[in-house]
């Protein structure tokens, strides 16, 4: 991994425990799908003003470049067999 790809993925990272820790849903394999993906990219993009989420990306970017990062790591894990849920691979 680069740099960036680790810094982007701890970003992600503390995206989810912030969303879980305002009584969101929480993370788990099996609830994640395309609305799922729904609520956390519009989460994402309110928190673009906070400090965890880098400046300089535009507005409508900034979901989904998380949201992908999310794919990512769900598309790993399903592929190390960590989950059965292939709901990540619609859109």
């Amino acid at each position: 991994f680069s740099i960036m790809v680790g810094i982007k993925f701890k970003t992600l990272g503390q995206l989810m425990l912030r969303y879980e820790s305002e009584g969101r849903e929480s993370f788990q394999f099996d609830n994640i799908d395309d609305e799922f993906f729904k609520r956390f990219k519009e989460f994402v993009r309110q928190e673009s003003n906070a400090s965890i989420v880098e400046s300089y990306i535009a507005l409508d970017e900034i979901g989904d470049r998380y949201v992908n990062a999310l794919k990512s790591f769900m598309k790993w894990s399903y592929e190390k067999g960590f989950h059965t849920n292939d709901s990540y691979k619609a859109n």
